[in-house]
């Protein structure tokens, strides 16, 4: 789910189908991460006040687990089947009439159009900053990763022509590598046209480097058709962390592809090769041929630095 933009809470979001796109963002309080639950058609929810009324609200709220609150779960529904807002096509207003600077995630960024109604602005397509790189607005400095296209053209507002800052949401189309850059590998398994699947697992090139995402873009340049779902393991990504990597002259046609991963930072081999972490003997370490080996993963074998992802 994405979190409301500008930290916001659930009660922002007036469309049933799309509350159940959103998280609820206020850090720091009770509700936040708790994931926005829509009501029932013709109900809303009782704020005590009619005028506030929503449809919309955090879970633990709607459910009383929240402290304070009261048990409203007779008005829930259950979320509608909608598809999350696809980064290449069905954007929605960023919620509670903000702007696209509300965002304040690259990735997220891609999926909102500008929802200030009476703006220059109104309904332009929000543009996440390339990475490396911020938009400067006078009000936050080089604080702003998303902004609309307008702005970032120096065609609406007071902005100055920002696109040497801007980024990419959609994937750029890339050709089939011509016959006479390939060879043909007899009796291959799987021929070019078939579909491929590949995961990843390792420790810190897995997490911080693109050559997964690379070599996605490489399959699909060879004509195969490339199927990565997404999984249920814990700590999974989708590129490298926060894509904060360097970007060679075809960035744009790999870094928005969804490349699954599971990159654990200080990892080794070993945290992948046996199903638990109990060790033999009670000093944290088991016996590998003769050798010694920590069962804590992490930098430097310290368990505070492990992670919240569990081994496999």
């Amino acid at each position: 789910r994405v979190p409301v933009p500008g930290g916001q809470g659930c009660y922002l979001i007036t469309d049933r189908a799309q509350c159940c796109l959103f998280a609820d963002a206020r850090d720091g309080t009770p509700y936040a991460g708790e994931a926005c639950v829509a009501t029932r058609s013709g109900v809303t929810y009782d704020v005590g006040d009619p005028a506030a009324a929503s449809v919309c609200q955090p879970r633990c709220w709607a459910t009383g687990a929240c402290p304070g609150q009261g048990n409203q779960s007779e008005r829930t529904d259950e979320c509608p089947a909608v598809s999350p807002p696809d980064p290449l096509g069905n954007r929605m207003p960023v919620p509670g009439g903000q702007g696209c600077a509300a965002v304040k995630d690259r990735l997220d960024c891609c999926r909102f159009v500008d929802g200030r109604p009476s703006s220059p602005h109104a309904g332009q397509i929000c543009v996440p900053a390339r990475h490396g790189a911020l938009f400067y607005s006078s009000e936050e400095q080089d604080t702003v990763v998303c902004q609309p296209s307008c702005w970032i053209s120096g065609t609406c507002g007071s902005g100055t022509n920002q696109s040497d800052r801007a980024g990419f949401c959609e994937a750029q189309a890339v050709a089939r590598l011509p016959s006479a850059a390939t060879a043909e590998q007899g009796g291959a398994r799987i021929a070019a046209g078939g579909t491929v699947r590949f995961y990843v697992v390792g420790s810190s090139n897995a997490a911080w480097q693109n050559w997964p995402d690379q070599m996605h873009m490489m399959l699909e340049r060879l004509g195969y058709v490339v199927d990565l779902p997404r999984t249920q393991i814990p700590g999974e990504i989708i590129g490298p962390f926060g894509r904060r990597t360097p970007k060679c002259a075809d960035a744009q046609a790999y870094e928005p592809l969804s490349t699954p991963r599971l990159g654990m930072q200080g990892w080794s081999s070993w945290g992948f090769s046996y199903e638990n972490a109990t060790c033999e003997t009670g000093d944290g370490y088991r016996d590998i041929v003769g050798w010694n080996v920590s069962c804590t993963n992490g930098w430097a074998c310290n368990p505070l630095w492990r992670g919240p992802g569990p081994s496999i």
